[in-house]
Formats: structure tokens, sequence, C-alpha cells
């Protein structure tokens, strides 16, 4: 119980903080989420899907179901389960809404978003990690042992997991001179650990629920800044843009939940530190709003992957039958125009709100003529539309 009630607490945290994103023309961010909850709401979304328990149960829990996916993986979800949802929406009596391309804009955003978000740490996994990790060796939990460091408990008040990256940021150059001391490896934090052990000592520590301390959401564009002003560009690009000792982040991409990256970063502060010496620069400090700032920045640059492959795409237009229906250049007479020529902006919402808006009239035509509604696995959605978007271009510089 405890773990769920940390969890929505800072969910309902997202849920109003967000706004302040809505004010921003964030550059990262496609869309702003707090206006895609008010779609998910008004769309009668939430009548069939839940958000983490909270909602429908005709679907599938949303975060779950986009665990792990980008922009053009949701669009590949969000057709193949059209018919299905637009059927068991006709069963249930809930009025099917066109979507537009604003709102479908705001509504992946917040859908993307959830992702960012931990899902419930496992306490006896953590207790396990808390002792195998060798924390519990220079760290009190639950009681006022006299330990090399300071107290764990005041993480349990703390809602957001980013006061505990920001801490093992900050700390970093105190705590390798512990290691060397007293001879301890220093830990390596894969997947769930973070997460699990901080699921433990929220269970074990001190509870004082009026002192609990929140955390505003991490605006993208503002961590975009907070990248560059501490450096982080020396090292590591973005898509081709900045350093070359460190991988480039856009290729790596740390689509990630929060205790995720928070892992990856500490794992790789010894060669980061390195790094900074090299180039003159002390490690940086961050204030918690700025780590929080700065992983939602990491976390949304995976949000658009600008690899889509177009002599797949062009494979797959042919394999999924799209020419079945949809006219070729040149031609006439077919049931749907040529998609290439049809004014779509397939780098944006468009694409993915016309998927919606016209699936029931898809629907009727695939089942009149035997059709069997083609499936996108993986990411052949992003590379069909890469080679929509390739003929589309083509034409506008004929």
């Amino acid at each position: 119980m405890l773990r769920r009630t940390t969890r929505l607490l800072w969910v309902l945290t997202f849920l109003f903080a967000v706004k302040a994103l809505a004010d921003n023309d964030t550059k990262v961010l496609p869309g702003h989420p707090e206006r895609g909850i008010q779609t998910f709401t008004a769309k009668n979304c939430a009548k069939c899907h839940s958000i983490w328990g909270v909602g429908g149960t005709l679907g599938p829990d949303l975060p779950e179901a986009i665990r792990g996916r980008d922009f053009y993986q949701i669009i590949g979800l969000l057709w193949n389960h059209s018919p299905r949802m637009l059927s068991r929406m006709a069963q249930e009596g809930i009025q099917t809404q066109e979507i537009k391309r604003d709102e479908m804009k705001h509504l992946i955003a917040f859908l993307y978003y959830l992702d960012f978000f931990d899902p419930p740490g496992n306490y006896e996994r953590g207790e396990t990690l808390f002792r195998s990790k060798s924390c519990v060796r220079c760290h009190s939990l639950g009681k006022n042992e006299s330990k090399v460091g300071p107290s764990l408990d005041k993480f349990g008040l703390m809602i957001s997991p980013v006061f505990l990256g920001t801490d093992l940021w900050n700390h970093w150059p105190g705590m390798t001179v512990v290691f060397k001391i007293k001879q301890l490896k220093r830990p390596i934090f894969d997947k769930t650990d973070l997460a699990d052990i901080l699921a433990y000592i929220r269970g074990e520590s001190i509870d004082e629920t009026e002192n609990r301390k929140y955390l505003e959401p991490g605006n993208p564009d503002k961590g975009k800044t907070i990248f560059e002003a501490k450096k982080c560009n020396q090292c590591h690009a973005v898509f081709g843009k900045g350093g070359d000792r460190a991988p480039d982040l856009g290729i790596a991409q740390l689509s990630k939940n929060t205790t995720e990256i928070i892992g990856i970063l500490w794992n790789h502060l010894d060669k980061m530190e390195k790094m900074y010496q090299e180039l003159g620069i002390r490690l940086p400090k961050f204030e918690p709003q700025e780590m929080a700032d700065l992983l939602t920045y990491l976390y949304f640059i995976g949000f658009y992957d600008e690899n889509g492959d177009i002599a797949r795409g062009q494979v797959i237009y042919q394999e999924k039958g799209c020419m079945t229906c949809h006219s070729a250049p040149g031609e006439e007479g077919k049931l749907a125009p040529d998609l290439a020529n049809a004014g779509l902006d397939f780098e944006s919402f468009d694409f993915a709100a016309r998927i919606w808006n016209h699936t029931q009239k898809m629907g009727v035509v695939f089942e009149e003529s035997l059709i069997a509604w083609p499936m996108f696995r993986d990411d052949e959605m992003r590379d069909l539309i890469f080679y929509l978007k390739s003929q589309s271009e083509t034409k506008k510089t004929e």
C-alpha cells in the first residue's frame, strides 16, 4: 500500500505541476501532457483504459502497454488496436469521438511521459540490494546508528526519486574516498535496482507524512539549457551535435524511467569525472529541480527516431496491402487517395489523428472486401511513414 500510495502521490503532483509546461513552446516536448490528460478524459479513453490501475478495465493499463515505445511505435499500436477498440466501444455504448491533430499531439505526449515514472519497487528485493550493494556499510536507516554516511531516512519523505539521484551525483567525490578507505567495491545499479532500494528505504524510514517533499516534473527545454550550461555537450552529442568523447545520446537513447536513468548516470560517473578533469572542468553540482529538468530532457531525446528505413518502408507498403486501397502515383479509380499526395504532415501527429478518425470507415471496407487488417510490428510503422514522407517530398519538388 505504501509503495502504491507513494507512486500515486508523485503522479498527482505531475498532473498539477505539469501545467507549467503548457506555458512554454517546448522544442523537445512534442506536446503538453497536461492538455493530453484533458484529451484522455474528453475522448472517453479513461472509460476503457487505466493509468496504473486507476480507470477503466476494458483495455490494458496504458503505462504498461506503451513502456519502452517511441512515437512511431505508439502510432503502430494505435493502428493495430483501433478496430478492436471501436468495436468494443460500440458494444459498451461508449461514444466514439474524432481526435484532432493537436489533441493527438498532446495525448501522445501525455502517454509517452507516463513511462518516465517508475513502476513500484520491490521492498524485499530492495532490502537484499541495500545489503549486497554495501549501502548498509555506510548508511543507517530507520534508526540513529553512527555511520560514515548520513541516515537515508529523509528519502522516505521525498516523493520523487530525483532527490536521491541528485545526492548520488553531488556526493560522488566524497563517496569515492570512502570506497577506497573501506575497500568497498563501487556498486553498479541495473534496471530496477534503485527503484527497489527506494521502496525499501520508504518502507523502513520514519513516516512523517506532513513533512513530505515534492518536486515539480522536469521541463525538457530547461533541461536542454542545463545540459549545455553544465558542459555535458562538451563530451556528448545529441544526433551529431556536440562533443565526440562520449556516446551520442540521440543514438544511445535514455528513454527509460527515472531511476534507470539515474542508475546509468551513477554507473558512468567515474568516466564522466575523468572527462571533466581532462577538459579542466570540475564535476558540476545540481539542485534537485535542475536534475529533474536534465533527466526529463534526456528522456525526451528518444521521442523521435530519425532513422526510418525508406527502402524497407516501400516493401512494407506493398506487403501490408496498402496499394489494394490507396492509389499509386498517377493512378485513378482506387478506393482511397495516394497517401503521398494527400497533404499529410508525416513529421507531425496529423498521420496518427487520421489513422484514428478513418479507422471505422476503413474497417467497413476491409470487412466488405474480405481483407485482413494489417498489423505493424517493431519499427515497421516508422519505416512506412518515412517512405511516405520521402514520396511526398519528391512530389513537392516535381
